[in-house]
């Protein structure tokens, strides 16, 4: 609770001083409500700090990103945008057909969170390549399983061996099929992965840590004035399993990209599903982004 305490608080804290800066419209909606009474709830230092990385993130945006100055209106999403594949949590609107979006966080990286389950179809819903019966095959019975648990209302915790009965062969049936579609699909598929975890939109980037806050250029359309555009790699040059782990694995795209789907429960009582926290652990060195130490 408290990471997402912080999350919407530095959001909020975010959308003040665009808002300060910009002489801009903040919409009244659910999600600016939610997240403003996170922002008044935490700590006076908490509040302090946010508020210095909100400052320091939005001049920096608005001296290398010309439309800033030209912006009416910032709306925060709800949550429920994540699940469509749009992680902008502000839009700042700069008419009817343009806007900037900016992904705000606070001491967290994670680029998706997508679910396998018996009822998912990872291949047609990420990137509309179905996959093939031996997948399902190699789940069902998995997630048949926790379904029963789910009845009994068991808590995850209480599952024995779970890493080898559980993580394991649901990792490992989805790493096959990653190689099977790569191989029937190639590039294209390849290519559609990518954009999938990197989400549709560009947007922005900013990371509220302890001693800095971050700004980062997800330029992949090429509609962001800072930043270099990003080359989408077409070649996976490694998919293997995170050393000593049975919940991890590691993909590595042409150009210096791998990212880590590290398989967890979606919550303390058992659900038929299981979740991927899905975060970078290497960038291509064309990314731009750009520190600023908070003093």
């Amino acid at each position: 609770m408290s990471q997402v305490k912080n999350g919407k608080a530095f959001e909020y804290a975010l959308v003040l001083e665009i808002s300060r800066l910009t002489r801009s419209k903040i919409t009244d909606n659910t999600a600016a409500q939610i997240a403003k009474d996170y922002y008044n709830s935490i700590s006076g230092d908490n509040r302090k700090h946010f508020d210095r990385a909100a400052d320091e993130a939005s001049v920096f945006l608005e001296c290398h990103d010309d439309r800033f100055d030209k912006s009416h209106l910032i709306t925060l999403q709800s949550d429920s945008k994540g699940k469509d594949g749009d992680v902008r949590d502000i839009i700042v609107s700069i008419n009817d057909r343009n806007e900037i979006g900016i992904s705000a966080k606070h001491n967290h990286q994670a680029v998706k969170h997508s679910r396998l389950s018996d009822k998912i179809d990872f291949g047609k819903d990420w990137c509309n390549y179905p996959v093939s019966n031996n997948y399902w095959k190699s789940v069902k019975p998995i997630f048949s399983d926790l379904r029963q648990r789910k009845e009994k209302s068991e808590l995850f915790k209480n599952i024995p061996n779970k890493d080898s009965t559980i993580y394991l062969p649901v990792l490992s049936a989805f790493e096959d099929e990653l190689r099977v579609l790569c191989e029937d699909f190639g590039r294209n598929f390849i290519k559609c992965l990518f954009q999938y975890l990197t989400r549709r939109h560009d947007f922005y980037k900013v990371v509220c840590g302890k001693k800095s806050v971050n700004v980062q250029s997800v330029n992949i359309g090429g509609t962001l004035e800072w930043g270099k555009r990003w080359k989408i790699p077409s070649r996976i040059e490694q998919i293997k399993r995170k050393i000593e782990s049975k919940n991890t694995l590691l993909i590595t795209f042409e150009g210096g990209w791998q990212l880590s789907f590290r398989l967890h429960s979606a919550s303390s009582r058992v659900e038929p599903s299981l979740k991927f926290d899905i975060q970078f652990v290497g960038m291509s060195q064309s990314v731009t982004r750009h520190e600023i130490p908070l003093r």
